[in-house]
């Protein structure tokens, strides 16, 4: 799937990175993002049950867009 496409279909997870990108840096959000589509535990979101990145091996705490953490 093209990013464009992921863009429309992940909308929250879009609006995060590009927060993310805004508060931290382009250069180290995307190298996150690169890192954990290649296999690393760096990057993993889900939405609209469409998966990108690798999923961490460890169980964490939920966090869900608006940031709420529990």
């Amino acid at each position: 799937m093209k990013s464009k496409n992921l863009r429309q279909s992940m909308p929250l997870v879009t609006a995060f990175i590009d927060e993310c990108r805004e508060a931290f840096g382009k250069e180290a959000i995307n190298r996150s993002i690169k890192a954990g589509m290649d296999g690393q535990e760096t990057f993993w979101a889900r939405e609209n049950g469409i998966e990108v990145g690798t999923p961490p091996s460890k169980p964490f705490e939920a966090c869900t867009v608006p940031w709420e953490c529990r």
